[in-house]
């Protein structure tokens, strides 16, 4: 007994003792024990993310604080920001033009999707796939608890999160940020993880599949953001905070729809106005909703059945469609879903991104010298999704792995198809898939842009042209997951979700000053031609990023025909 289960092995033995039977205390009886399996077994994620997170927002305002260093370059700078669409959307209006209140506008909604994002994965990695992959009916038989699995997640999850805003208030105050504000920021990121675990522990009694689940929590997470992000961009800029303290705020909101982000949970991280007369009783409503989910996810807990979801599935046909009777299309059938979301969602991010571009040249002008502001609005943002759309492609390569560890894997690989043609049918969506979301993302981008300049023919093909060039190094992300997938199974998540923090904390720390240039040639997204900065185009970094990804996979498909498929 080897993984996962050693370790569940490990933990029926304590909670048995010398063989005896512990009684009962009740519905988490076992969840101290749960609890301490879960920390065994993410002794490498959990860490990752309580670093990544703080270290993030300390590089942000240390940016903050290099690149505006006085007042009047704060206000400028604030009163700029705050009028361009595509910021409202994507960050909301800034309460205050100082060097708190920017690093609060600029890491906030950062800091609180990264954690919302990682309460989900944990809540549903540690109820809905082990329900999944048996391993809780496994657990069952010890003596564990109904609902010890459910308590046993949230406690973790939302410990983490409580630890993470401690990490970043410590951050900012080193940064010599005031205490209050820093205690707001940090418990806003925290109070919106804990809603995003109790989200997540609803969308895991609802299915009974951990990808569905997953899906609806991010559902709802983006539901969050939109809701947020339409009230912002249409609600009208003001001054409507002239009377903070010590300040000159660059706007705030009113009329319109600025009542639309109290309905979202991401709205409420901002209006809590970190730096910028914090608004403390915002903070219990995080607490309140928690609670609300967590009480939803007990009571579906209770009436369902084990590995059963509350919401029904549909037995499926005895025989197959002849459209499915090959490696390509059941891997079509598998991934369709979350590629037709991911490419949606990048037409309506490149839309919003073209309509609020023209903007930028006012707000990044004299930052970037002789170089037109939207060219570098359009540069760094493509690259920051192209980073965003390497999640994809981690995800998508990692499929063949919870095939595997759910039973999938031996079922086909029981008929005539083989390893490398199984593997390969995700592969190609995992390459596919990418470059499909950029290429939509540069077209709606393109056009929505040209036709607001009135220049389609120039600036679609400009624009279009200049995202392409992202996917080799998403590509680059594809390779290195499917070759620790094939080598190193165990490591396979952990390891390729830490290449990419790590690419995207050298992106940071670089952008913020706080590191050297040189750094960034370990990062496949350094290596990209940026066109429109006025860098030459070449096309060898592109074949050199392809010709890694390609040596990566082909690596981990060997790895793969010699390991044994467990």
């Amino acid at each position: 007994m080897s993984g996962p289960f050693a370790a569940t092995g490990a933990m029926r033995g304590r909670l048995t003792g010398t063989g005896a039977p512990i009684p009962v205390s009740g519905e988490v009886a076992g969840a101290g024990a749960l609890v301490r399996l879960i920390l065994r077994r993410d002794r490498l994620l959990l860490p990752i993310w309580l670093v990544a997170v703080p270290l993030i927002v300390l590089a942000m305002a240390a940016g903050v604080a290099d690149l505006y260093p006085t007042q009047e370059a704060l206000r400028q700078y604030a009163e700029i920001a705050t009028l361009n669409p595509a910021q409202r959307a994507l960050r909301g209006p800034i309460y205050a033009a100082t060097a708190g209140g920017i690093t609060a506008w600029s890491a906030g909604m950062s800091s609180a999707i990264l954690t919302g994002v990682a309460s989900i994965l944990l809540v549903i990695r540690h109820t809905r796939v082990e329900e999944e992959t048996g391993r809780r009916e496994l657990l069952g038989s010890t003596v564990v608890g109904r609902h010890a699995p459910l308590v046993a997640a949230l406690a973790v999850t939302l410990s983490a999160n409580l630890l993470a805003a401690a990490l970043i208030i410590v951050a900012l105050v080193s940064a010599g940020l005031p205490a209050a504000g820093a205690a707001v920021l940090g418990l806003s990121a925290a109070g919106f993880g804990w809603v995003c675990a109790g989200a997540a522990a609803v969308a895991a009694q609802l299915t009974r599949g951990a990808s569905a689940a997953r899906g609806i929590a991010f559902a709802g997470l983006g539901l969050a953001f939109l809701v947020r992000a339409m009230g912002d961009l249409l609600s009208v800029p003001s001054d409507a905070g002239e009377d903070l303290p010590g300040n000159r705020p660059a706007g705030g909101e009113t009329g319109g729809a600025a009542w639309l982000p109290w309905l979202s949970p991401l709205g409420w991280v901002r209006l809590t106005r970190a730096f910028a007369g914090e608004r403390w009783w915002i903070l219990p409503l995080f607490a309140v909703l928690t609670v609300l989910l967590v009480g939803a996810a007990h009571a579906l807990s209770a009436r369902r059945d084990l590995a059963a979801g509350l919401l029904p599935s549909r037995p499926g046909p005895a025989v197959a469609a002849p459209g499915l009777r090959g490696a390509l299309s059941i891997a079509w059938r598998v991934n369709r879903g979350t590629l037709l979301a991911w490419t949606a969602g990048c037409a309506v991010l490149g839309v919003a991104f073209g309509g609020g571009a023209r903007g930028a040249q006012d707000q990044l002008g004299d930052l970037f010298p002789g170089v037109n502001g939207t060219d570098a609005l359009f540069t760094f943002s493509t690259m920051v999704f192209s980073q965003v759309i390497a999640c994809y492609a981690i995800l998508t390569m990692l499929r063949p792995q919870a095939e595997e560890r759910g039973g999938l894997a031996e079922i086909i690989l029981a008929t005539a198809v083989g390893r490398v043609r199984w593997v390969g049918a995700h592969l190609f969506f995992a390459l596919a898939g990418p470059a499909l979301m950029v290429s939509v993302l540069g077209l709606a981008a393109g056009l929505t842009y040209g036709l607001g300049t009135g220049d389609v023919a120039n600036e679609f093909p400009r624009v279009l042209g200049a995202t392409l060039l992202w996917i080799p190094a998403v590509w680059v992300l594809t390779g290195i997951t499917l070759a620790l997938y094939g080598l190193l199974p165990r490591l396979a998540a952990a390891v390729s979700w830490t290449f990419l923090a790590v690419f995207l904390v050298l992106e940071l720390v670089v952008e913020f000053g706080q590191a050297s240039a040189d750094v960034m040639i370990f990062s496949p997204f350094a290596h990209i031609p940026k066109i429109l900065l006025g860098v030459g185009f070449s096309v060898v970094p592109l074949l050199a990023l392809s010709a890694l990804a390609a040596l990566l996979a082909v690596a981990g498909l060997l790895g793969l025909r010699r390991r044994d498929i467990t």
